[in-house]
């Protein structure tokens, strides 16, 4: 498949934890390689379970084999892989995870251009792996949180040359998941659609749960609201396994805007509380998609009050959500325009300006 903006090939997972490297400085001095997990309970968590170490012999797309101490052969799931640390890795590469964590992009690409060239040529392919991904992965989060600095189209290329270069990385599911993502934005939903199809042929139930989601949230911006809806009943139909309850409350807000599409507002603000009263609310992705559409619900509702109150939980709780910030602020400025507070409108305007280098 071929996109119009940059070549497509196939291609998703996780992002990473700021506190991750906290973990490594006592596994490194023993044994060569690192890798932070999850629980397999609760894999989605973003909380670290514990730091497995050895010598990392094997990785693909679904699962890293570390060997042990007793040199064991030790298979991780990938889905519960939080980060890997390779023991001959440039120190700045760890650096450019911790900033990434810390929502810092620009610092992070920054980091990995400043390794010298020699070394990474001379990196291990797994280490080779990790600097590509990294490189893209922040390309990527920076364009979509609207740095003028980094395009749609030059990130999406990055993403796109790493699913198509490292297939058996375990970071592929996220490849897929990000470039998806840059692709809606770039309004290519054809091709976006391709990548979220490859997370529904994850071996792991959350992962293909979540293929689904953004294939019916495909579905409802085009309109199709019929099988949108079908859709996500059939995410709430899914037998429960760990991460899928997450993936179910973005079911619920997929059906709680259909109902406000609908003008159905006491089904839709029944199925909004549904999510509040059920889902995480540390759950930082979640909650600032949650409250965005719940303000879109509002204002469709004539309710702009309502609306500015759930805009204002993006904005003060969930702003690290850079796309769903960017989103609310953007509704903010409208709403308190529309309020005659023109303060409040130019405050949200000068974030986006100063934060985002967004100016429209």
């Amino acid at each position: 498949m071929t996109s119009s903006h940059f070549s497509i090939s196939n291609g998703f997972g996780r992002l990473t934890l700021a506190a991750a490297g906290l973990f490594l400085a006592a596994a490194a001095a023993l044994y060569a390689d690192s890798v932070i997990v999850s629980s397999a309970d609760d894999p989605y968590n973003g909380e670290a379970d514990s730091t497995q170490s050895g010598t990392i012999s094997k990785i693909t797309r679904d699962e890293l084999t570390l060997k042990d101490k007793a040199g064991l052969d030790v298979a991780i799931a990938a889905n519960r892989i939080i980060e890997t640390h390779f023991n001959d890795e440039p120190v700045n590469l760890q650096v450019a995870r911790s900033a990434i964590d810390a929502a810092q992009y620009e610092d992070a690409l920054k980091k990995l251009a400043d390794i010298p060239k020699g070394e990474a040529e001379t990196a291990t392919e797994f280490v080779k792996q990790d600097l590509d991904f990294y490189r893209a992965q922040a390309s990527g989060l920076l364009a979509l949180s609207g740095h003028p600095e980094m395009t749609l189209r030059k990130a999406g290329s990055r993403l796109n040359d790493f699913v198509r270069n490292n297939a058996d990385s375990w970071h592929y599911y996220e490849a897929n998941r990000l470039l998806g993502r840059i692709l809606i934005a770039m309004e290519d939903p054809t091709n976006a659609k391709s990548f979220f199809e490859n997370l529904q042929k994850a071996p792991w139930p959350d992962v293909k749960v979540e293929g689904s989601i953004a294939l019916a949230n495909l579905l409802l911006n085009e309109g199709n609201v019929d099988d949108a809806e079908k859709a996500y009943n059939d995410v709430l139909a899914v037998e429960d396994a760990p991460g899928v309850d997450r993936q179910k409350a973005y079911a619920r807000i997929g059906l709680a805007k259909i109902a406000s599409f609908r003008k159905e507002n006491d089904a839709s603000k029944a199925l909004f509380q549904e999510v509040i009263d059920s889902s995480n609310p540390d759950d930082t992705d979640l909650q600032a998609a949650l409250y965005n559409a719940m303000g879109e619900a509002a204002e469709r509702a004539g309710d702009p009050k309502a609306a500015i109150v759930a805009f204002l939980h993006v904005d003060l709780l969930y702003s690290t959500a850079s796309a769903e910030h960017i989103s609310a602020l953007r509704h903010l400025a409208k709403l308190w325009k529309q309020q005659l507070r023109d303060d409040r409108a130019a405050e949200a305007l000068t974030i986006l300006r100063e934060r985002y280098k967004i100016s429209n």
